[in-house]
């Protein structure tokens, strides 16, 4: 999709902290760190479990995937998007290419269906997801939820995070409390339906595929403004990350801030 539009006039700004702390590794590297991590995986054996959001992120991978098969460069295996939410929203992502960017105008003006491409599959019923387990690995599966509380990624994290072939590959936020978070954090075993399951499988993380900007892209966003906000409100984000960046905008651009408590009510 198209980039972040410029703020313009601003006497007060609500802005997002998710990543406030921290600096992704940068967008244009996306591809190719993608397809180390991916190669490493597939050279393993194991299954490739990737716990994505229906919405963008998804498509995300997917047009990354086919920039990398159409350059020959992703391993020879099937790849699975394995949520009927994901499918619905990929169909209505090509209904609508007048808010592609530029480089996915020029793709799609050329004919190229850069959400489809060999070797992958959309299983959009249970009886199709199931025969995913009879597909020896190595192979990729796409899934919901993207934090792993709920969806089908669950019963695939339930079969493969014992594996030590395997691999969990985590490409958005994982919030506090959610499954993938403690993945993420190294847990050693977690319940999944019931069952205790060892973490055996290899966990690695994609910062460069979030949907949420990080402190250097928040900075440059607060700087699109014509005139600098006489305050801004970081919401959207736990406290240790809105109070690194708020401390950073204060720091190099002068502008106050205030972090909201949960649920607390203020008058503009």
């Amino acid at each position: 999709l198209k980039d972040t539009q410029p703020l313009g006039d601003v006497d007060v700004l609500l802005c997002e902290s998710t990543y406030g702390d921290r600096i992704h590794e940068a967008s244009t590297m996306r591809d190719e760190i993608i397809q180390k991590l991916v190669t490493e995986a597939a050279h393993n054996g194991g299954a490739i479990m990737i716990p994505a959001f229906s919405i963008e992120r998804t498509q995300e991978l997917l047009y990354s995937l086919e920039t990398l098969a159409t350059e020959g460069k992703l391993p020879q295996m099937p790849i699975f998007v394995d949520s009927p939410l994901a499918i619905k929203v990929t169909k209505v992502f090509k209904e609508f290419p007048e808010y592609y960017d530029k480089e996915a105008c020029k793709k799609y003006m050329q004919g190229n269906d850069f959400l489809q491409f060999p070797r992958l599959e959309m299983t959009n019923t249970k009886e199709e997801s199931k025969k995913i387990n009879d597909i020896n690995p190595p192979k990729m599966i796409i899934a919901g939820a993207g934090m792993m509380n709920g969806g089908r990624i669950l019963h695939h994290a339930h079969r493969y995070l014992s594996d030590p072939k395997s691999t969990l590959i985590i490409v958005g936020y994982q919030a506090q409390g959610s499954l993938g978070r403690r993945l993420y954090e190294g847990a050693e075993s977690v319940k999944i339906f019931g069952d205790e399951i060892p973490v055996r499988c290899t966990v690695k993380a994609i910062g460069a595929l979030s949907a949420h900007g990080d402190q250097h892209k928040l900075m440059s966003w607060v700087g699109t403004a014509t005139q600098a906000p006489k305050k801004i409100y970081y919401v959207h984000g736990e406290p240790h990350a809105a109070t690194a960046l708020a401390h950073k905008i204060k720091q190099d651009m002068g502008i106050s801030g205030f972090i909201p408590e949960y649920a607390e009510t203020i008058e503009v």
